[in-house]
């Protein structure tokens, strides 16, 4: 029933840093997401003038490097722009945590009763910081479903069909997207220019909903 995304195999390292630069005013707490040639760093600012900083990339990468987290970390930190920019003359208050595999999704959403949403759902790769989002807009369509139902029980198998569809159809989307992130060469050989190395947003991203 648990699908893993095989291509999006990967593993993040990440510590809390203090006295990073921070943009200003209506940007301070944006997320900044910087372009590595093999994965991308993450630059958060918390609400405690802390910063979490992480670099992801390929497990497979990983295991070839033969150089530890910490290390993987620090060099890719260092040849960075905008995010070495950002933490220099910083101060580490945390220690370093990895994670890895965490991208999946679910091939069946509802059965006789029962119904997935959220991370039970599908947890998509967090390169937009996304979940919360598809967690509550989800959650909505499907209250919504269930009032339906309770009030026509002979639609049940319909409706649902539909709150299913449509919540694959909005993780495809959102994959397709994460997808297209990481395939920079070809971006490259479209349009003959590579991608902006970084980019931010606004914390918490917004998420479109599940219907269409």
């Amino acid at each position: 029933m648990v699908q893993w995304h095989e291509d999006l195999r990967n593993i993040a390292v990440w510590t809390h840093l203090q006295g990073c630069q921070v943009y200003e005013g209506t940007r301070a707490g944006d997320t900044l997401t910087e372009n590595r040639p093999n994965g991308w760093l993450w630059f958060i600012p918390l609400s405690d003038q802390t910063v979490s900083v992480g670099y992801v990339t390929s497990t497979k990468l990983v295991q070839e490097s033969k150089s530890s987290m910490q290390e993987l970390f620090e060099s890719e930190l260092a040849a960075s722009e905008e995010v070495r920019r950002l933490t220099e003359g910083a101060t580490r208050v945390a220690g370093f945590r990895t994670t890895r595999d965490w991208s999946d999704q679910c091939s069946r959403l509802w059965g006789p009763g029962w119904a997935l949403v959220g991370d039970a759902a599908a947890f998509v790769y967090p390169l937009m910081s996304s979940g919360v989002g598809i967690s509550l807009r989800a959650a909505k369509g499907l209250s919504e479903t269930i009032d339906w139902i309770l009030r026509n029980p002979e639609d049940e198998a319909r409706v649902m069909d539909t709150y299913e569809r449509d919540y694959q159809r909005f993780v495809g989307d959102l994959l397709e997207f994460i997808r297209f992130f990481y395939d920079r060469p070809a971006t490259a050989r479209t349009t003959g220019r590579m991608p902006r190395p970084w980019s931010t947003r606004s914390a918490p991203s917004p998420a479109s909903g599940t219907s269409r």
